[in-house]
């Protein structure tokens, strides 16, 4: 489809709005289209004045726009500070993000109160208007009439919902007339937002971390990663774990900027046979407020969360060779013939070889050559020990093909 009137007009300040439904749902009327279409808002069965009759329910990208436009003017009426171009940014900006909308305009749906957090925090620094300034509240400038060898004490407000984090600077501007001594002055402010951090909860009760059966004497890792969502430093620290779970993380606090994410690791290291469970304790520096979060005790102080630990451990397996199996040894070296040992009852390495045992990974060739008589895969036996199951070709021929692709 094509862009139709007037969402087509070339104008980086034309907002062209879609209308949804009660249900949360795009209008079947409606247009869309995330590159013309820019912000959604409620269309369908709203009561609108109606020529003749007072008020009528009516449906239409008509009844949508005017919820737009009367944000907008909210915007610019209550923060005259913001042009009109700005306003239209922080309208779409501040815009709810549901899924079902992210394929239909560019934004997302119309939020009134997310605009005008945004505009409030353009605008970090107020004065607050003092009797007799003839304004009331807080306001961008302030008037005055005193009279000679008088004071008056004009406070300033500071802050907004959704500053970020650091330092802000500002300058209020001073200029005074009358008695032929006319001037002006700078009077510099300077404002520190501590931020807070928040996690992206990423697991819940259903998420515990199970390692199944670990062979003694084996380290099986896991790792999740937490996100940062909030506006400030994310401390973690990981309580210490009873054996045998361990963590190259025990103890020490971990740290993540705004939007940033930390790995945790644990891994499972039996060193018996046996069940364990336990709790891994994550302690943070949220849930508390900004100052207490950037404090050195933030983490014994804030929101903690727990995941619970299972793992098994278990003897690892053995292979037994019985008396109709072959056996080869392969020279790693290559250009040797491979040594041909002789079967018996249990299957052993003969005394001859160096150290008298052999230790590697055992792998299979794939189902289709189960007896290893066709090719095999270099990158996935190559130093290893092959298994293969007894086939039309001879064991020899066995031993050749997996000694030729480095097993």
């Amino acid at each position: 489809a094509s862009p139709t009137y007037p969402c087509n007009y070339d104008d980086e300040d034309l907002i062209c709005v879609a209308a949804t439904t009660s249900t949360d749902a795009l209008a079947s009327y409606s247009n869309y289209g995330p590159k013309h279409t820019h912000i959604a808002a409620p269309g369908s069965g709203i009561k609108s004045t109606y020529p003749g009759v007072g008020y009528k329910i009516l449906s239409g990208t008509s009844m949508a726009t005017p919820h737009v436009a009367g944000a907008v003017a909210l915007a610019l009426s209550a923060f005259s500070y913001l042009s009109p171009h700005q306003v239209g940014q922080l309208l779409l900006s501040s815009s709810s993000k549901p899924s079902w909308l992210k394929t239909k305009v560019s934004s997302g749906l119309l939020d009134v109160g997310g605009l005008v957090m945004q505009a409030e925090s353009a605008a970090w620094l107020w004065l607050s208007s003092p009797a007799g300034s003839g304004s009331t509240g807080r306001a961008k400038n302030v008037s005055l009439e005193l009279p000679a060898q008088s004071a008056v004490n004009i406070s300033l407000l500071v802050g907004g919902a959704l500053m970020e984090r650091g330092t802000h600077t500002a300058e209020v501007e001073v200029f005074w007339t009358g008695g032929g001594l006319d001037g002006e002055a700078s009077v510099p402010v300077s404002f520190v937002v501590q931020g807070a951090p928040q996690i992206a909860l990423i697991w819940d009760s259903s998420s515990d971390w199970r390692w199944g059966e670990v062979p003694v004497g084996a380290t099986s890792f896991k790792t999740r990663a937490i996100k940062n969502i909030g506006n400030g430093t994310l401390r973690v620290r990981l309580e210490s774990l009873p054996m045998p779970f361990v963590s190259p993380s025990n103890g020490s606090i971990l740290e993540a900027s705004p939007f940033e994410e930390i790995s945790i690791e644990v891994a499972c290291a039996p060193t018996v046979s046996g069940s364990w469970m336990a709790n891994l304790t994550l302690r943070t520096n949220t849930g508390i407020d900004p100052w207490s979060a950037a404090q050195d005790d933030g983490v014994d102080r804030g929101d903690a969360h727990w995941i619970i630990l299972y793992c098994s451990g278990d003897l690892p397996p053995f292979l037994e060779v019985s008396q109709y199996s072959g056996v080869a040894l392969l020279p790693s070296g290559g250009g040797e013939s491979p040594v041909h040992l002789e079967p018996c009852v249990p299957a052993e390495w003969e005394p001859s070889l160096d150290g008298g045992n052999v230790s590697a990974r055992l792998t299979t060739p794939r189902d289709a050559n189960v007896g290893g008589c066709a090719e095999l895969n270099r990158s996935v036996v190559e130093g290893t020990i092959v298994l293969v199951s007894r086939d039309f070709c001879s064991f020899a021929s066995q031993a050749a093909v997996a000694e030729a692709a480095g097993a």
